[in-house]
């Protein structure tokens, strides 16, 4: 289950700094006017990838259109959602109508470009189209992305062995006490959605026999720095992906290899068309038809050529 918390109060007040929304959405049918069966698979070279192999193969949600996706309509879909034109910057491109109704503008999308603090509502979408998807681990424990301050970090809930560990890729320790007093009221939200969902409560206050079942004082487990001030959303998302639960540690450093600038800008490229491309969005015959009529401009031949330089200041005396 993927719970949706998002606290943005400059002071610490647990009654107002979050927001937990957390739904399931009915897979609605894609329309009959466009089938991405259309779009012919094209063979796709080997990418070396900061994801280990085994880790990846479980989850994304890729599997969601129940289709293949053409590498060149997910590059079109990419420019489509992030064009810069202003009369169409509000236009909704991502919605979800079912127990819960959610949509996403263009201009929120737009967050996804380099450099940019990814928009929350991009966030949540990510959230609801993988709280869909049919992966064991969404089943059984619990992930739960927050912004407090303008930082995003994630709190990971294993309810088999019990654990409650933190994801965050600025810090490994709380480092206040109000994100400490944050930790605490997270877990008590978590215990209560899980009462909600008609699980048993694993919030326990213990006896002097009896030690409680669970601690909602969360350990931080060692991951993922980012590079720069920008990027906590995105390793956020990339990380309800293709975290094991089963494999968090807080003594010792998640097995993944590092991500490189590369890394976080294509993961946030595969998440703007998995999320739009979902058969979960109502748009979705929308952006085929906008990824269509997209032009993908590229160099020509001979730019292209390991032969041809361009000099700028010969360019500056052309008429």
């Amino acid at each position: 289950m993927v719970a949706s918390v998002a606290a943005q109060a400059k002071e610490y007040d647990p009654s107002e700094a979050f927001d937990l929304g957390v739904g399931t959405t009915r897979q609605s049918k894609m329309p009959e006017m466009y089938d991405l069966d259309d779009f012919p698979e094209e063979p796709e070279t080997p990418v070396t990838s900061a994801v280990p192999a085994t880790t990846a193969m479980q989850a994304g949600p890729s599997s969601s259109t129940g289709h293949p996706h053409n590498r060149d309509l997910k590059e079109r879909c990419v420019m489509w959602a992030l064009s810069d034109r202003r009369d169409i910057k509000y236009d909704s491109i991502f919605m979800i109508h079912g127990d819960i109704h959610f949509e996403v503008v263009r201009k929120q999308f737009r967050s996804m470009r380099p450099g940019k603090e990814v928009d929350a509502a991009v966030i949540t979408a990510y959230s609801l189209v993988l709280n869909n998807e049919p992966i064991p681990r969404f089943q059984s424990d619990i992930f739960a992305p927050v912004i407090y301050s303008g930082h995003w970090w994630m709190y990971v809930l294993d309810k088999e062995k019990k654990t409650f560990f933190v994801g965050d890729s600025k810090r490994k320790d709380a480092p206040s006490s109000d994100r400490t007093r944050i930790n605490k009221f997270v877990g008590n939200m978590i215990d209560q959605l899980l009462v909600y969902a008609g699980h048993h409560s694993l919030l326990t206050k213990g006896t002097r026999s009896k030690p409680p079942q669970i601690s909602w004082f969360p350990r931080y487990q060692q991951i993922h720095e980012q590079p720069n001030a920008y990027d906590c959303g995105t390793f956020v998302m990339k990380w309800m992906e293709v975290l094991d639960p089963t494999k968090l540690d807080a003594h010792s450093k998640y097995p993944i290899e590092d991500w490189s600038a590369e890394d976080l800008q294509r993961f946030r490229n595969d998440i703007i068309w998995q999320i739009i491309l979902s058969t979960q969005n109502l748009h979705i015959q929308k952006a085929i038809q906008g990824a269509i009529e997209t032009t993908i401009h590229k160099p020509s031949a001979a730019l292209r050529s390991p032969y041809v330089q361009v000099n700028t200041d010969e360019l500056k005396k052309l008429p």
